[in-house]
């Protein structure tokens, strides 16, 4: 962003303005592909599983995590719907993933984190939040999650403790993966997909509609 900010300001200042017009237009398209990449990178996440793909489906009363083979077979469900709910899923290791429920929608559901064994299919450890948790992604030491209305959740895998990231409140449906140093979380409500450091610190925000 900041190198097309830069750009911008160049064409403003030394060219016509059909030069001008024809430049912007080319960075808005540059701009609106990189905010694809990260919008798919982000939303449109299938879970490759041991030959194979988990997916949920939070569909009232289903609430389930769904396994298929390499060849779309259902391979097996995981029903969830007694007690919790099934927005988003990530995988921690071969055996074991985290799913979150979204908002509550029963009296009798929880709101947070479900850690399930594939193998047992049962849910083995269970995260309390404060309000409906939604996209979460894994870096390999922490799980990152968005919470309704809340910043950002970082999560240890060795001893659940919880940590909020400032800066990031996010609505409903909002989803977040991460790259490098990196997080990154869309915005449903305003088109956007913003990046932070894992101290909150912003780093960026592309809109799909800047023009």
């Amino acid at each position: 962003m900041d190198k097309y900010s830069t750009e911008i300001g160049i064409m403003k200042k030394y060219a016509s303005d059909l030069q001008t017009f024809l430049g912007m237009t080319t960075i808005k398209s540059k701009i609106i592909d990189n905010e694809k990449c990260l919008q798919s990178m982000i939303e449109n996440k299938s879970l490759e599983h041991t030959g194979g793909y988990l997916f949920t489906d939070y569909c009232d009363p289903n609430d389930r995590l769904i396994a298929f083979d390499i060849e779309g077979k259902t391979d097996y469900i995981i029903q969830l719907s007694v007690q919790y709910s099934t927005f988003d899923v990530e995988l921690l290791d071969e055996n074991t993933v985290a799913v979150t429920t979204g908002k509550k929608i029963k009296n009798r559901q929880r709101i947070g984190i479900s850690i399930v064994d594939l193998q047992t299919r049962k849910v083995i450890e269970f995260i309390p939040l404060p309000m409906g948790p939604y996209g979460i992604t894994y870096d390999g030491k922490s799980l990152i999650c968005c919470v309704q209305h809340q910043d950002l959740r970082l999560i240890s895998c060795t001893n659940y403790s919880i940590t909020t990231i400032p800066n990031t409140a996010l609505p409903t449906n909002s989803y977040v993966s991460t790259h490098a140093d990196k997080i990154y979380f869309t915005n449903p409500e305003k088109h956007k997909v913003s990046c932070c450091l894992y101290n909150g610190t912003p780093g960026g925000s592309l809109r799909r509609k800047l023009f």
